[in-house]
């Protein structure tokens, strides 16, 4: 693969796309890729996209919300990590 050489050719992937793709990734069969995407990542884009939201910014948001939680280490199930769960749980 290689970069074509002009700007109008393409578009640079941003964090969000990225991290699109490391979930869409974890699935197996692709199917259940394609399953998700169409029943949560579409719906999820489309109502940030009506609310004029970045989902940039909501992910952050997502994100900044996890951070400051308070994790209980003597909860077994928040330390456990389940097979195929990014961030295991």
């Amino acid at each position: 693969f290689c970069k074509p050489t002009r700007v109008q050719e393409y578009q640079s992937m941003d964090a969000v796309d990225m991290i699109r793709n490391l979930l869409l990734g974890c699935f197996d069969p692709p199917d259940e890729a394609l399953e998700f995407y169409k029943d949560y990542w579409l719906p999820l884009e489309r109502r940030a996209e009506e609310k004029k939201v970045a989902m940039k910014t909501l992910i952050a948001s997502f994100l900044e919300a996890q951070r400051g939680q308070k994790n209980d280490p003597t909860d077994k199930a928040a330390r456990t990590v389940k097979i195929g769960m990014i961030g295991g749980h």
